[in-house]
Parts: structure tokens; C-alpha cells; sequence
């Protein structure tokens, strides 16, 4: 069993060390922008009340144990929700390739990771903020089918999608 307090590892402190020594990603231009879009009430559908919550929704990151790019969607997840602040009340990732000790270094981040797999079918009652890098066409089809809704308490006006642009995946469908 993996000791879950030893985060000496280099590979699960991507995130960790950047509070100290932030890398280009935590200062990068894009971060900036998309906490800026984010915190826009407008986009939300929410108040301008800024108590408003705000939950964090991830799929698809990977194996940040053995991965790069997974690591750094992991830091960039983590800096969203730190940049969202006391807003983000809640941060629930899954990805199947989890690893018992991924598991348990995302909950020491406060990250809730799903026991089960919704095949994206999260349905949003409050405004939430859904993180699908590289994800497949089915994952981003599920979350917008699930969240069809005509009432604008809930579904689509509550969502915000960070992932693949859907006009790429338009071209590549045959």
C-alpha cells in the first residue's frame, strides 16, 4: 500500500512544487484567460453573488504517475480550482486508468474520485466547470445529452466545457 503522505516523488509533485516555483503553465496567458471567462457571471448563468458554488468536473486526465501530459492536465485542473477559489465547492475527477495510489494522492488535493463510471452522463444543477482533455467524441456527446434541459436552472446553461474543439472533431468524423 502506498504511503500516501511521502509526496517526494517528483511525478506527483507537479502541482505541489508550482505553488512554490510556479512553471510556465500556472502563469501561462491561456490559465489567465480561462479563469478570467470562468469567473464571468454571464458565462456561469449565475449572480453576480460571488458565493455562488461552482463545481469542477474532470474526466479523462490519465495516469499522472506515468504520464507527463497527464500531469500537467492535473496541475492545470488543480490551478483552475485554486484560481476559482472558495467558489469550487467541489472538484470530482474519474479516469479508468486511476491507480489505487492515484486515487489516493488526488483525494490528499481534495479531489473526489467517482467510484463509478457515469460515462460522462454528469447532469449539472449548479454552475459547473467540465475539464475533458482529449476526451472522445462519445464522452462530450453523453454530458450534453445528459444535461438537455429547457429549464435554465440546470443542464447546458449551468455547463462550461475545457476540452477539444468540437470543430476539429467535426472535420475528423468521416
Amino acid at each position: 500500500t502506498p504511503d500516501t503522505r511521502d509526496l517526494s516523488c517528483p511525478k506527483l509533485r507537479v502541482y505541489e512544487s508550482s505553488q512554490h516555483n510556479p512553471p510556465v503553465l500556472l502563469n501561462s496567458k491561456t490559465l489567465s484567460q480561462d479563469v478570467s471567462l470562468l469567473n464571468s457571471a454571464e458565462l456561469l448563468s449565475i449572480s453576480t453573488d460571488d458565493k455562488q458554488d461552482v463545481h469542477l468536473l474532470s474526466y479523462g486526465i490519465g495516469s499522472f504517475i506515468s504520464c507527463l501530459t497527464a500531469r500537467y492536465q492535473l496541475a492545470y485542473l488543480l490551478a483552475v480550482r485554486d484560481k476559482l477559489g472558495e467558489r469550487c465547492t467541489q472538484c470530482c475527477i474519474y479516469d479508468p486508468v486511476f491507480s489505487d495510489h492515484e486515487k489516493l494522492v488526488l483525494g490528499l488535493y481534495n479531489c473526489q474520485v467517482m467510484a463509478d463510471n457515469e460515462e460522462g452522463k454528469h447532469k449539472c444543477i449548479v454552475p459547473t466547470v467540465a475539464f475533458l482533455p482529449h476526451c472522445g467524441k462519445a464522452l462530450y456527446n453523453n454530458l450534453l445529452w445528459r444535461n438537455l434541459a429547457t429549464d435554465k436552472s440546470e443542464g447546458l446553461a449551468q455547463l462550461v466545457l475545457i476540452g477539444n474543439s468540437f470543430s476539429n472533431m467535426l472535420e475528423r468524423t468521416p
